[in-house]
């Protein structure tokens, strides 16, 4: 899967490593305006290799999803909330994923000049600048140009030609000449999701049956203390019984006749019965 670039810098000198950058939405953080999706975070991603950057690693690609087992919360679903390139289902989030794909495309394009060339930055103006890695005698030559303005595109004059900037944007040229990418422009095929019923819920029915409650002798697995479920059932079932005896005498009861002692379970939505000398309190 093309869900992270490597790219190691042989001898541009200390190498930047930008591990964990979200691909969520954060609409303000990086531009004054607020920008598609696809758009969040890709300027300041590709910003880091002008800059010597050698590595990125995605904070998460794929917003996976445990359907709400084993999640470290009881009954909650842990559907990734900013929106991965990769659903909780596997599918593509258009054109998010797309665009993240073409910029690792643009990437391994320029791998040459980037590991094997020397690296040069010129500042044009307060907002455009130029960034080369370039080994004449091999003929490689990988160019960035970038327009740090936020509101504003503007157009930049590189050997010889006039290269168009959305605003705060950055041109990938592989060969110093031709743009292959641009953080601003999405070619990435968009597309819309719809929920809808499938057939075969259509035709789910409920059922109800009775169950016997064991008693603590009836229960052949004795712990000191209660076992995971989903281990303990084998993710063969959702729920199990627990039963537990607590033997009381009149030492541990209270003094005062008006005081009468109570139980207090910690529990989220479980079922539970408790008998008190045999008789069922709750």
């Amino acid at each position: 899967m093309e869900g992270s670039v490597q790219t190691h810098s042989l001898v541009h000198g200390p190498d930047k490593l930008l591990s964990g950058p979200r691909t969520g939405l954060h609409s303000t953080e990086y531009s004054a305006t607020p920008l598609p999706s696809a758009l969040l975070k890709i300027y300041p991603l590709v910003a880091r290799f002008t800059r010597n950057g050698t590595l990125n690693n995605y904070y998460m690609y794929y917003g996976g999803s445990n359907f709400g087992r084993t999640s470290s919360s009881s009954f909650v679903t842990t559907r990734y909330y900013d929106e991965a390139p990769l659903d909780e289902y596997g599918l593509r989030r258009e054109p998010k994923f797309g665009h993240l794909r073409d910029l690792h495309r643009a990437l391994k394009l320029s791998k040459k000049p980037l590991l094997r060339g020397t690296p040069k930055v010129e500042r044009i103006s307060q907002d455009l600048e130029i960034t080369t890695y370039e080994k004449p005698s091999e003929n490689l030559c990988v160019a960035f140009l970038t327009n740090n303005d936020t509101r504003e595109a503007k157009t930049i004059h590189f050997r010889g030609k006039d290269y168009y900037l959305p605003s705060k944007s950055v041109s990938i040229l592989p060969d110093c000449k031709t743009v292959v990418y641009n953080t601003a422009a999405i070619v990435a095929q968009h597309s819309s999701r719809n929920f809808v019923v499938s057939q075969q819920a259509k035709f789910s029915k409920w059922e109800m049956f009775k169950e016997t409650i064991p008693t603590i002798n009836d229960l052949t697995d004795r712990t000191p203390a209660p076992k995971e479920l989903y281990s303990f059932t084998k993710d063969v079932s959702d729920y199990a019984w627990y039963s537990t005896s607590i033997k009381i005498d009149a030492r541990d009861l209270p003094m005062r006749p008006d005081v009468r002692p109570g139980i207090h379970i910690a529990s989220l939505g479980h079922a539970l019965l408790a008998f008190v000398n045999g008789e069922r309190r709750i």
